[in-house]
Protein backbone atom coordinates (compact mmCIF):
# COMPACT_ATOMS: atom_id res chain seq x y z
CA UNK A 1 0.00 0.00 0.00
CA UNK A 2 1.55 3.56 -0.68
CA UNK A 3 2.08 6.51 1.07
CA UNK A 4 -0.07 9.19 2.05
CA UNK A 5 0.73 12.38 2.55
CA UNK A 6 -0.70 15.85 4.14
CA UNK A 7 -0.17 18.41 1.89
CA UNK A 8 0.67 21.93 3.72
CA UNK A 9 1.43 25.65 1.85
CA UNK A 10 -0.05 23.56 -1.38
CA UNK A 11 0.46 26.65 -3.67
CA UNK A 12 -0.35 24.70 -7.68
CA UNK A 13 0.32 21.43 -6.04
CA UNK A 14 4.48 20.96 -7.77
CA UNK A 15 5.36 19.33 -4.63
CA UNK A 16 2.28 16.79 -4.83
CA UNK A 17 3.21 16.49 -8.64
CA UNK A 18 6.11 15.25 -7.36
CA UNK A 19 5.11 12.94 -4.98
CA UNK A 20 2.38 11.79 -7.28
CA UNK A 21 5.43 10.65 -9.24
CA UNK A 22 7.17 8.84 -6.57
CA UNK A 23 3.62 6.98 -6.04
CA UNK A 24 2.52 9.19 -2.66
CA UNK A 25 -1.35 9.88 -2.81
CA UNK A 26 -1.97 13.44 -1.65
CA UNK A 27 -4.87 13.26 0.88
CA UNK A 28 -5.51 16.60 1.43
CA UNK A 29 -4.61 19.70 0.56
CA UNK A 30 -3.97 23.50 2.91
CA UNK A 31 -4.19 26.65 0.83
CA UNK A 32 -5.14 30.18 1.26
CA UNK A 33 -4.61 31.76 -1.69
CA UNK A 34 -8.13 31.81 -3.94
CA UNK A 35 -6.76 31.08 -7.21
CA UNK A 36 -4.39 28.60 -6.59
CA UNK A 37 -6.75 27.12 -4.77
CA UNK A 38 -8.74 27.28 -7.89
CA UNK A 39 -6.21 24.87 -9.62
CA UNK A 40 -5.93 22.40 -7.19
CA UNK A 41 -9.38 21.88 -6.79
CA UNK A 42 -9.42 21.74 -10.76
CA UNK A 43 -6.60 18.76 -11.21
CA UNK A 44 -7.40 17.07 -7.91
CA UNK A 45 -11.73 16.98 -7.72
CA UNK A 46 -11.60 14.46 -4.81
CA UNK A 47 -8.95 15.60 -2.27
CA UNK A 48 -10.17 18.24 0.29
CA UNK A 49 -8.64 21.78 0.38
CA UNK A 50 -8.19 23.53 3.57
CA UNK A 51 -7.84 27.76 3.40
CA UNK A 52 -5.97 27.79 6.65
CA UNK A 53 -3.15 25.95 8.15
CA UNK A 54 -4.13 26.99 11.57
CA UNK A 55 -6.95 25.56 11.44
CA UNK A 56 -5.74 22.33 10.75
CA UNK A 57 -6.67 19.23 13.69
CA UNK A 58 -3.68 16.51 13.27
CA UNK A 59 -6.20 14.07 14.71
CA UNK A 60 -8.40 14.21 11.40
CA UNK A 61 -5.05 13.67 9.26
CA UNK A 62 -3.61 10.57 11.53
CA UNK A 63 -3.03 8.49 8.47
CA UNK A 64 -0.78 10.82 6.95
CA UNK A 65 2.47 8.77 6.39
CA UNK A 66 4.17 12.47 5.88
CA UNK A 67 3.80 15.84 5.79
CA UNK A 68 5.27 18.13 3.68
CA UNK A 69 4.88 21.76 2.14
CA UNK A 70 6.75 25.13 1.06
CA UNK A 71 5.74 27.05 3.92
CA UNK A 72 6.02 31.14 3.04
CA UNK A 73 9.15 32.65 1.94
CA UNK A 74 8.44 36.49 1.59
CA UNK A 75 10.18 37.06 4.98
CA UNK A 76 13.04 34.74 3.73
CA UNK A 77 13.42 35.64 0.09
CA UNK A 78 16.11 38.55 -0.86
CA UNK A 79 12.87 40.00 -2.97
CA UNK A 80 11.41 40.49 0.61
CA UNK A 81 12.52 42.17 4.24
CA UNK A 82 14.52 39.32 5.25
CA UNK A 83 13.34 39.56 8.45
CA UNK A 84 13.15 35.67 9.26
CA UNK A 85 10.57 33.64 11.20
CA UNK A 86 10.25 36.46 13.83
CA UNK A 87 9.03 40.27 13.66
CA UNK A 88 10.74 43.03 15.70
CA UNK A 89 8.04 43.01 18.31
CA UNK A 90 8.69 38.77 18.58
CA UNK A 91 5.97 37.87 17.14
CA UNK A 92 6.10 35.26 14.16
CA UNK A 93 6.46 36.99 10.72
CA UNK A 94 4.21 35.35 7.53
CA UNK A 95 7.21 32.80 7.46
CA UNK A 96 7.05 32.19 11.07
CA UNK A 97 3.69 30.28 9.97
CA UNK A 98 6.76 27.01 9.60
CA UNK A 99 5.32 26.85 13.24
CA UNK A 100 1.89 26.21 12.63
CA UNK A 101 2.99 23.47 10.30
CA UNK A 102 5.50 22.28 12.94
CA UNK A 103 2.48 22.06 15.36
CA UNK A 104 0.66 19.96 12.77
CA UNK A 105 4.07 17.47 12.59
CA UNK A 106 3.64 17.26 16.73
CA UNK A 107 0.21 16.35 16.51
CA UNK A 108 0.17 13.76 13.90
CA UNK A 109 3.69 12.15 15.00
CA UNK A 110 4.11 11.32 9.85
CA UNK A 111 7.11 9.03 9.89
CA UNK A 112 8.52 11.84 7.50
CA UNK A 113 8.21 15.04 6.98
CA UNK A 114 9.77 17.13 4.10
CA UNK A 115 10.07 21.42 4.41
CA UNK A 116 10.92 23.35 1.11
CA UNK A 117 11.63 26.82 0.98
CA UNK A 118 13.52 29.50 -1.10
CA UNK A 119 17.65 29.80 -0.95
CA UNK A 120 17.76 32.32 1.55
CA UNK A 121 16.37 30.20 4.58
CA UNK A 122 19.05 28.66 4.81
CA UNK A 123 20.46 31.78 6.46
CA UNK A 124 17.38 32.90 8.23
CA UNK A 125 15.19 29.81 9.23
CA UNK A 126 17.20 26.74 8.46
CA UNK A 127 18.74 26.24 12.19
CA UNK A 128 15.56 26.58 13.63
CA UNK A 129 13.29 24.46 11.44
CA UNK A 130 16.65 21.74 11.66
CA UNK A 131 16.27 21.97 15.68
CA UNK A 132 12.78 22.22 16.08
CA UNK A 133 12.30 19.29 14.12
CA UNK A 134 15.17 17.54 16.20
CA UNK A 135 12.84 18.26 19.45
CA UNK A 136 10.63 16.74 18.08
CA UNK A 137 12.02 13.31 17.49
CA UNK A 138 13.29 13.47 13.77
CA UNK A 139 16.90 12.86 12.20
CA UNK A 140 16.87 15.72 9.52
CA UNK A 141 18.68 16.38 6.11
CA UNK A 142 19.08 19.44 4.41
CA UNK A 143 20.09 20.41 0.68
CA UNK A 144 19.54 22.83 -1.83
CA UNK A 145 18.82 21.92 -5.13
CA UNK A 146 18.61 24.89 -8.07
CA UNK A 147 16.24 23.77 -11.41
CA UNK A 148 19.02 23.61 -13.64
CA UNK A 149 20.20 20.32 -11.71
CA UNK A 150 16.91 18.66 -12.99
CA UNK A 151 17.74 20.10 -16.66
CA UNK A 152 15.64 22.99 -16.37
CA UNK A 153 17.10 26.41 -18.15
CA UNK A 154 17.27 28.77 -15.11
CA UNK A 155 18.37 28.35 -11.73
CA UNK A 156 15.34 28.21 -8.90
CA UNK A 157 17.34 27.16 -6.17
CA UNK A 158 15.33 25.69 -3.43
CA UNK A 159 16.41 24.30 -0.34
CA UNK A 160 14.75 21.41 1.27
CA UNK A 161 14.43 19.77 4.66
CA UNK A 162 13.67 16.22 5.14
CA UNK A 163 13.09 14.49 8.58
CA UNK A 164 12.51 11.17 9.26
CA UNK A 165 11.15 10.06 13.12
CA UNK A 166 14.14 8.82 14.95
CA UNK A 167 12.03 5.14 15.11
CA UNK A 168 12.03 5.21 11.38
CA UNK A 169 15.43 6.35 10.96
CA UNK A 170 17.30 3.78 13.37
CA UNK A 171 15.28 1.07 12.13
CA UNK A 172 16.50 1.56 8.37
CA UNK A 173 19.62 1.92 9.40
CA UNK A 174 19.59 -1.50 11.12
CA UNK A 175 18.33 -2.98 8.00
CA UNK A 176 20.58 -1.59 5.74
CA UNK A 177 23.50 -1.95 8.16
CA UNK A 178 26.29 -4.93 7.43
CA UNK A 179 24.67 -5.23 3.50
CA UNK A 180 26.78 -4.64 0.50
CA UNK A 181 25.18 -1.68 -0.93
CA UNK A 182 23.48 1.43 -0.47
CA UNK A 183 24.08 3.72 2.44
CA UNK A 184 23.50 3.42 6.35
CA UNK A 185 23.43 6.51 8.95
CA UNK A 186 25.94 7.70 11.45
CA UNK A 187 25.13 7.94 14.95
CA UNK A 188 24.05 11.56 14.70
CA UNK A 189 21.67 10.77 11.40
CA UNK A 190 24.36 11.59 8.80
CA UNK A 191 24.35 9.43 5.34
CA UNK A 192 27.22 7.29 4.82
CA UNK A 193 29.01 5.58 2.19
CA UNK A 194 28.61 1.70 1.52
CA UNK A 195 29.73 0.27 -0.83
CA UNK A 196 27.93 0.57 -4.12
CA UNK A 197 26.79 -3.18 -5.58
CA UNK A 198 28.46 -3.86 -9.36
CA UNK A 199 25.31 -3.95 -11.70
CA UNK A 200 24.94 -3.77 -15.90
CA UNK A 201 26.84 -5.91 -17.90
CA UNK A 202 30.29 -7.14 -16.45
CA UNK A 203 29.81 -5.27 -13.22
CA UNK A 204 29.94 -1.89 -14.53
CA UNK A 205 27.71 0.70 -13.10
CA UNK A 206 25.17 1.93 -15.91
CA UNK A 207 25.89 5.59 -17.19
CA UNK A 208 23.03 7.82 -15.34
CA UNK A 209 20.41 9.18 -17.42
CA UNK A 210 20.07 12.55 -18.24
CA UNK A 211 16.30 13.00 -18.01
CA UNK A 212 13.32 10.74 -18.54
CA UNK A 213 12.35 10.13 -14.76
CA UNK A 214 8.48 9.80 -14.12
CA UNK A 215 8.04 8.00 -17.13
CA UNK A 216 9.20 11.05 -19.11
CA UNK A 217 10.81 10.89 -22.45
CA UNK A 218 14.32 12.39 -22.62
CA UNK A 219 15.20 14.68 -25.42
CA UNK A 220 18.29 16.42 -26.96
CA UNK A 221 17.43 18.78 -29.55
CA UNK A 222 12.95 18.49 -28.87
CA UNK A 223 12.74 15.06 -30.27
CA UNK A 224 12.10 11.83 -28.43
CA UNK A 225 15.11 9.96 -27.88
CA UNK A 226 14.65 6.07 -29.85
CA UNK A 227 14.69 3.40 -27.10
CA UNK A 228 17.81 1.30 -27.55
CA UNK A 229 20.27 -0.91 -25.34
CA UNK A 230 21.99 2.47 -24.81
CA UNK A 231 20.63 4.52 -22.10
CA UNK A 232 19.81 8.43 -22.48
CA UNK A 233 23.37 9.52 -21.79
CA UNK A 234 25.15 7.29 -24.22
CA UNK A 235 22.72 8.35 -26.94
CA UNK A 236 23.09 12.32 -25.72
CA UNK A 237 26.79 11.93 -25.48
CA UNK A 238 26.83 10.75 -29.10
CA UNK A 239 25.12 12.77 -31.22
CA UNK A 240 25.35 15.91 -28.99
CA UNK A 241 29.09 16.44 -28.70
CA UNK A 242 29.22 19.80 -30.47
CA UNK A 243 26.84 20.46 -27.99
CA UNK A 244 28.27 19.80 -24.35
CA UNK A 245 28.48 22.31 -21.67
CA UNK A 246 32.15 23.58 -20.74
CA UNK A 247 34.13 21.41 -18.60
CA UNK A 248 33.89 22.94 -14.81
CA UNK A 249 37.39 23.81 -13.62
CA UNK A 250 39.12 25.06 -10.79
CA UNK A 251 39.77 28.37 -11.53
CA UNK A 252 38.11 32.21 -11.01
CA UNK A 253 34.22 31.90 -11.92
CA UNK A 254 34.48 35.17 -14.23
CA UNK A 255 37.95 34.06 -15.58
CA UNK A 256 38.81 31.97 -18.67
CA UNK A 257 39.53 28.26 -18.60
CA UNK A 258 42.63 27.03 -16.96
CA UNK A 259 43.41 25.95 -20.91
CA UNK A 260 43.56 29.86 -21.73
CA UNK A 261 41.02 29.47 -23.88
CA UNK A 262 36.56 29.79 -24.22
CA UNK A 263 34.38 31.08 -21.68
CA UNK A 264 34.08 29.05 -18.44
CA UNK A 265 30.88 27.36 -17.28
CA UNK A 266 29.45 29.90 -15.18
CA UNK A 267 29.78 32.60 -18.05
CA UNK A 268 27.99 30.03 -20.27
CA UNK A 269 25.57 29.38 -17.87
CA UNK A 270 24.91 33.07 -17.26
CA UNK A 271 24.51 33.99 -20.95
CA UNK A 272 21.43 30.99 -21.56
CA UNK A 273 19.91 30.38 -18.80
CA UNK A 274 16.80 31.98 -18.78
CA UNK A 275 15.81 33.97 -15.27
CA UNK A 276 13.66 32.38 -12.80
CA UNK A 277 9.84 33.29 -12.69
CA UNK A 278 9.18 35.38 -10.17
CA UNK A 279 6.13 36.93 -8.46
CA UNK A 280 6.43 40.77 -9.76
CA UNK A 281 9.74 41.34 -11.31
CA UNK A 282 9.38 39.70 -14.49
CA UNK A 283 9.78 43.14 -16.27
CA UNK A 284 12.83 44.13 -14.30
CA UNK A 285 15.45 45.51 -16.13
CA UNK A 286 19.32 45.04 -15.85
CA UNK A 287 20.89 48.17 -14.24
CA UNK A 288 17.72 49.34 -12.93
CA UNK A 289 19.26 48.83 -9.62
CA UNK A 290 22.66 47.63 -8.38
CA UNK A 291 21.98 44.09 -8.42
CA UNK A 292 18.81 44.15 -10.89
CA UNK A 293 18.88 41.65 -13.92
CA UNK A 294 16.61 41.00 -16.57
CA UNK A 295 13.34 39.74 -15.61
CA UNK A 296 11.89 36.67 -17.02
CA UNK A 297 9.53 38.91 -19.14
CA UNK A 298 12.24 41.58 -20.05
CA UNK A 299 14.85 38.36 -21.19
CA UNK A 300 11.77 36.64 -23.37
CA UNK A 301 11.26 40.09 -25.27
CA UNK A 302 14.91 40.88 -25.70
CA UNK A 303 15.48 37.40 -27.60
CA UNK A 304 12.27 37.39 -30.04
CA UNK A 305 13.27 40.48 -32.16
CA UNK A 306 13.81 39.52 -35.41
CA UNK A 307 17.60 40.32 -37.04
CA UNK A 308 17.40 43.22 -39.26
CA UNK A 309 17.71 43.10 -42.85
CA UNK A 310 17.75 44.46 -46.04
CA UNK A 311 13.99 44.29 -46.55
CA UNK A 312 13.09 45.11 -42.65
CA UNK A 313 11.85 48.79 -43.79
CA UNK A 314 8.92 47.08 -45.50
CA UNK A 315 7.46 45.01 -43.34
CA UNK A 316 4.73 41.98 -43.32
CA UNK A 317 2.09 42.42 -45.78
CA UNK A 318 -1.60 43.01 -44.58
CA UNK A 319 -2.40 39.33 -44.45
CA UNK A 320 1.13 38.22 -42.96
CA UNK A 321 -0.06 40.38 -39.96
CA UNK A 322 -3.66 38.96 -39.92
CA UNK A 323 -1.99 35.55 -39.99
CA UNK A 324 0.22 36.66 -37.42
CA UNK A 325 -2.43 37.57 -34.86
CA UNK A 326 -4.59 34.46 -35.37
CA UNK A 327 -1.77 32.28 -35.25
CA UNK A 328 0.63 33.86 -32.81
CA UNK A 329 3.67 33.66 -34.85
CA UNK A 330 6.40 36.02 -34.89
CA UNK A 331 5.76 38.81 -38.04
CA UNK A 332 8.11 38.82 -40.63
CA UNK A 333 10.40 42.22 -40.01
CA UNK A 334 11.65 44.18 -36.88
CA UNK A 335 9.59 46.46 -38.72
CA UNK A 336 6.74 45.28 -37.66
CA UNK A 337 7.80 44.59 -34.05
CA UNK A 338 8.46 48.37 -33.20
CA UNK A 339 5.51 49.36 -35.02
CA UNK A 340 3.37 46.99 -32.55
CA UNK A 341 5.44 49.15 -29.43
CA UNK A 342 4.97 45.81 -27.75
CA UNK A 343 1.83 45.51 -26.45
CA UNK A 344 0.33 43.68 -29.65
CA UNK A 345 3.61 41.48 -30.33
CA UNK A 346 2.77 39.88 -27.05
CA UNK A 347 3.00 39.47 -23.43
CA UNK A 348 5.04 36.78 -21.70
CA UNK A 349 2.81 33.18 -21.94
CA UNK A 350 1.81 31.36 -18.70
CA UNK A 351 1.83 28.18 -21.07
CA UNK A 352 5.28 28.99 -21.77
CA UNK A 353 6.38 29.25 -18.07
CA UNK A 354 4.54 26.38 -17.18
CA UNK A 355 6.85 24.48 -19.65
CA UNK A 356 9.94 26.49 -18.08
CA UNK A 357 8.61 25.16 -14.75
CA UNK A 358 8.44 21.56 -15.66
CA UNK A 359 3.97 21.76 -15.48
CA UNK A 360 1.91 20.55 -17.93
CA UNK A 361 0.92 22.97 -20.60
CA UNK A 362 -2.37 24.41 -19.46
CA UNK A 363 -2.16 23.98 -15.70
CA UNK A 364 -3.11 26.93 -14.19
CA UNK A 365 -5.55 27.38 -16.68
CA UNK A 366 -8.69 26.13 -14.50
CA UNK A 367 -10.85 26.16 -18.02
CA UNK A 368 -8.32 23.41 -19.22
CA UNK A 369 -9.33 20.21 -19.22
CA UNK A 370 -7.48 17.92 -21.39
CA UNK A 371 -3.84 18.57 -20.32
CA UNK A 372 -1.20 16.87 -22.02
CA UNK A 373 2.30 14.83 -20.44
CA UNK A 374 4.95 17.45 -19.61
CA UNK A 375 7.56 17.02 -22.90
CA UNK A 376 10.03 18.54 -21.62
CA UNK A 377 11.94 21.88 -20.46
CA UNK A 378 12.01 24.99 -23.41
CA UNK A 379 15.49 25.29 -25.13
CA UNK A 380 18.11 27.83 -24.02
CA UNK A 381 17.93 31.46 -24.32
CA UNK A 382 19.08 32.62 -27.96
CA UNK A 383 17.95 28.95 -29.34
CA UNK A 384 15.30 28.24 -31.42
CA UNK A 385 12.65 26.60 -29.32
CA UNK A 386 11.42 23.53 -29.84
CA UNK A 387 8.71 21.68 -31.45
CA UNK A 388 6.86 21.02 -27.76
CA UNK A 389 7.51 24.52 -26.89
CA UNK A 390 4.17 26.64 -26.55
CA UNK A 391 4.94 30.35 -28.06
CA UNK A 392 6.93 32.64 -25.49
CA UNK A 393 4.18 35.45 -26.16
CA UNK A 394 0.75 35.64 -26.26
CA UNK A 395 -2.36 37.87 -26.80
CA UNK A 396 -5.19 39.05 -24.63
CA UNK A 397 -4.73 35.66 -22.83
CA UNK A 398 -7.40 34.65 -19.88
CA UNK A 399 -6.37 35.49 -16.23
CA UNK A 400 -2.66 35.91 -17.32
CA UNK A 401 -1.60 37.71 -14.19
CA UNK A 402 -2.63 35.42 -12.11
CA UNK A 403 -1.62 32.55 -13.56
CA UNK A 404 1.99 34.09 -13.46
CA UNK A 405 1.88 35.26 -10.31
CA UNK A 406 1.06 31.17 -9.25
CA UNK A 407 4.03 29.90 -10.93
CA UNK A 408 6.23 32.62 -9.40
CA UNK A 409 5.39 31.25 -6.62
CA UNK A 410 6.24 27.81 -7.68
CA UNK A 411 8.83 24.94 -7.05
CA UNK A 412 9.70 23.12 -10.57
CA UNK A 413 8.31 19.18 -9.23
CA UNK A 414 11.57 17.52 -10.90
CA UNK A 415 13.86 19.30 -8.38
CA UNK A 416 11.37 17.29 -5.26
CA UNK A 417 11.01 14.50 -7.06
CA UNK A 418 14.74 12.75 -6.59
CA UNK A 419 13.78 13.14 -2.61
CA UNK A 420 10.33 11.91 -2.79
CA UNK A 421 11.48 9.07 -4.71
CA UNK A 422 13.90 7.98 -2.03
CA UNK A 423 11.55 8.72 0.91
CA UNK A 424 8.93 6.08 -0.66
CA UNK A 425 12.35 4.05 -1.12
CA UNK A 426 13.55 4.34 2.25
CA UNK A 427 9.77 3.71 3.73
CA UNK A 428 9.13 0.20 1.93
CA UNK A 429 12.37 -0.80 3.40
CA UNK A 430 11.19 0.39 6.58
CA UNK A 431 7.44 -1.08 6.26
CA UNK A 432 9.22 -4.32 5.41
CA UNK A 433 10.99 -4.73 8.71
CA UNK A 434 7.81 -4.58 11.09
CA UNK A 435 5.70 -6.93 9.21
Amino acid sequence: MGMKGLSLFSGIGGLDIAAEWAGIETIGFCEIEPYPVSILRKRWKDVPVENDVRSIRGSEWGNADIVFGGFPCQDLSVAGKQKGLWDEDGTPTRSGLWFEMLRVIHEIRPRWVLAENVRGAVNKALDTVQSSLGCEGYKVWSLVIPASAVGAPHQRERLFVVGAREDVADSIAERLQGCEWGCSFSEQGSPTSEPTPPCGEGGKLWPTPISGVCGMTARTTGRPLEKSGHLTTQVYLAEQRERLWPTPRANKVSGYSSEGYGKTLPQVVDEQLWPTPSVCGNYNRKGASATSGDGLATAVGNHLWRTPDANCSRGASSTDRYQWKVDNSMPISINDQVAHEGKDIGQLSPDWVECLMGYPIGWTDVDCEGLEQWQGFPALMGEKQYPYEPPRTGIKIPNRAKRLKALGNAVVPQQAYPLFRAIAEMDKIYMEGIE
